[in-house]
């Protein structure tokens, strides 16, 4: 339904004026055949051909590009706002056991997001995997921001679109969840991010997140590790991240925040991260991280699963070294592509 949208209409809105335009072109050619004859009718049937070409065309329901359809939207094809994204998971958040999403708990940096998003049109959360940094992200959207447009793109290729559709609206946030997947050639660039804040009235601001392993590749002494285009690139994309206002999430979770959670212990799965918040944190539980790395290291044991440990592995060890895609993997080796994206289709 998304695809039938022409210029804001409602989907129903450009179906029916094609219908209608095709229903009476027929109708309209039939009569003059019905009632005319000779050149009268070849004439009138002509012009009525003609115009309903032009018309039937101009109502014809257009499908949208790929970068239009890889933007989030809601049933009506429309870019929706921060609060009618009601589920977490639609903003890339990672799925919890259950049919629903667990509460969620404020975290201590709220405040800050908030202050900085009001303040910087740039805003990063940094933090190590399943520290929580998608739902804080989301849920200062939704919370603070709910009447501005919700513009994420799902893929590098959407973000020039992106950042087209947030300069139209007046008031908008661009949600850039694992930022590193934006950056690169046809990515976000310092340009479009200065962009928003030129773009007129209104207030347009950037949200993202990171993991701190991916952020850590941007530090300075890591230029001396590379060289030509590779330096350039890295660069480039350095200057993005230089726009942002950082902040940092920790992983386990301060007394403050473990009190709150506690308030929504008749929830199993916070009730039972609450015991192990001593060792990990409340979101790294609940999206059942310690489970799973007992599996990965069981798995090595002989008899059980060694080879799937193993491929698990080395996809994380291609992921840490920033190789996102198997293309990018072993992109000079094509006779083990097949295998590279075997590697990293493991890991997601």
């Amino acid at each position: 339904m998304p695809g039938l949208l022409r210029r804001g209409e409602q989907p129903w809105q450009g179906l029916a004026g094609f219908i209608a335009v095709v229903v009476a072109g027929c109708v309209a050619i039939a009569a003059a055949i019905t009632w005319l004859s000779g050149p009268w009718a070849a004439g009138v049937g002509a012009a009525v051909t003609a115009v309903y070409g032009l018309t039937a065309e101009l109502f014809r329901p257009r499908r949208r590009s790929r970068e239009e359809t890889d933007l989030l939207r809601d049933v009506r094809g429309r870019i929706p706002r921060a609060r009618q994204v009601t589920r977490p998971e639609a903003a890339g958040v990672r799925a919890a056991e259950g049919a629903t999403a667990p509460p969620y708990v404020p975290r201590d940096a709220e405040q800050e997001v908030v202050f900085q998003l009001q303040r910087t049109g740039f805003v990063l959360l940094v933090g190590e995997s399943a520290a929580g940094k998608s739902r804080l992200g989301y849920e200062v959207a939704r919370s603070r921001f709910g009447q501005y447009r919700f513009v994420a793109p799902r893929t590098r290729a959407a973000v020039p679109q992106a950042v087209a559709c947030a300069r139209s609206c007046r008031r908008v946030v661009v949600w850039l969840d694992d930022l590193e997947n934006y950056l690169g050639r046809d990515g976000i660039t310092t340009t479009m991010l200065r962009s928003l804040s030129d773009s007129g009235p209104g207030h347009r601001v950037a949200l993202g997140t990171m993991r701190v392993e991916e952020y850590r590749r941007f530090e300075a002494r890591e230029e001396s590790r590379l060289t030509g285009s590779d330096r350039d690139a890295w660069r480039t994309q350095r200057e993005v991240l230089q726009e942002a206002h950082v902040i940092r999430l920790p992983r386990r979770w301060s007394e403050h925040e473990c009190r709150r959670a506690a308030a929504h212990a008749d929830d199993a799965r916070i009730a039972a991260a609450l015991h192990t918040c001593d060792r990990f944190g409340i979101a790294e539980t609940i999206a059942a991280g310690p489970e799973l790395m007992a599996v990965w290291q069981n798995a090595w044991a002989p008899g059980t699963n060694p080879r799937a440990a193993a491929l698990v592995t080395a996809a994380v060890d291609c992921r840490r070294a920033g190789l996102h895609t198997a293309e990018t993997v072993l992109e000079t080796d094509h006779r083990h592509l097949r295998y590279a994206r075997t590697l990293l289709e493991q890991l997601s």
